[in-house]
């Protein structure tokens, strides 16, 4: 039996990983020796939060810290055929956690480097998909002094850095604003409030595996939302868009996937009102909330999930995206 590992824990997000190794252990124990690592028992958040100023994806040039090499030495001394990374957020959805990989030579899940550490930037994001001719929200980085002079509302600010909704607030009033400003901390984004209802859709290999349409009472689908559940529904997308609309998204998927270079499953999401659709965000390591509601939508199991997510492992290679002259491009 072949070992392998997942790649599971972390720091903001531990809930999220945690929840993702539950759906996958089970569905691979008995076909793999599985090792779990969790990096936040080797690496200090404050140490993964330094992986946003990575600037190169030359694997042999880069030195690790003595925390990722001993990382590194226990994946060595494992031999994996496959490292299962299901780590969403700091250090596994940023570029850092697939450098290392790299360096070792071993096969993994999700998102190359260098798209990883695109994606994982909202902004930039949304600066490369508005180029498809996809609409998005109005969005602005902004320094705190830049920030202290919006004054229409409602608007959202969010850590471009961030995911599970971390660091979102819906900014309704002046008051609320002075509480953003209290706590703010770098850099954020400020985006218009788009009108509609949120979706998110399963996307492999350009292709739309189902939707899921997201109701909740709260002005955002927050943390607390995820979470609990608390005010929140579901419906299948497919089932309550209309024909010309979700062809419409399953055009932007295609695009967005290809584009952004993704592997594996990754999760789109929009914002959509009547027949206008507006691109949110992608996840390139979606969480355990939404993509099994999506499969379960479309009549797809857990093993499935499972097994389509490994079968697009990504080679321990240089990704298009990683050469000189297209990281010129895409990195804004």
């Amino acid at each position: 039996m072949h070992n392998l590992v997942i790649l599971s824990g972390g720091w903001e997000e531990k809930e999220a990983s945690i929840g993702l190794k539950n759906l996958f252990y089970p569905a691979l124990k008995d076909k793999y020796s599985v090792f779990v690592i969790d990096p936040a028992d080797y690496i200090s958040e404050e140490e993964a939060n330094r992986c946003f100023e990575i600037k190169r994806f030359d694997e042999n040039g880069r030195i690790f810290s003595e925390a990722e090499n001993c990382i590194r030495s226990e994946i060595l001394k494992i031999n994996p055929v496959l490292v299962v990374n299901l780590m969403p957020g700091l250090w596994g959805e940023d570029g850092r956690a697939q450098m290392l990989l790299n360096n070792i030579g071993v096969q993994y899940t999700g998102p190359s480097a260098c798209d990883a550490y695109i994606t994982f930037d909202k902004y930039k994001t949304i600066q490369i998909v508005k180029k498809l001719g996809v609409k998005c929200p109005e969005s602005h980085m902004m320094n705190l002094e830049e920030y202290k002079k919006v004054d229409l509302y409602p608007h959202i600010v969010k850590n471009p850095k961030s995911g599970s909704s971390n660091q979102v607030y819906y900014v309704d009033s002046e008051s609320a604003k002075q509480e953003v400003v209290d706590g703010w901390s770098a850099d954020f984004v400020v985006e218009n409030v788009l009108p509609g209802l949120e979706y998110a859709f399963a996307v492999l290999s350009g292709s739309v595996i189902g939707g899921i349409e997201i109701k909740h009472e709260k002005p955002i689908y927050s943390k607390e939302c995820k979470q609990t559940g608390n005010g929140v529904s579901f419906r299948d997308a497919t089932e309550v868009l209309k024909d010309d609309v979700l062809e419409k998204v399953k055009d932007y998927c295609s695009k967005i996937y290809i584009e952004l270079n993704m592997s594996g499953i990754c999760r789109i999401d929009f914002k959509i009102e009547y027949d206008c659709v507006y691109f949110l965000e992608v996840n390139s390591i979606p969480g355990n909330t939404l993509v099994p509601r999506i499969f379960n939508y479309a009549d797809l199991d857990l093993e499935n999930m499972v097994n389509m997510h490994i079968n697009n492992a990504n080679t321990p290679a240089l990704s298009k995206c990683e050469s000189a002259d297209s990281e010129k491009r895409r990195i804004i």
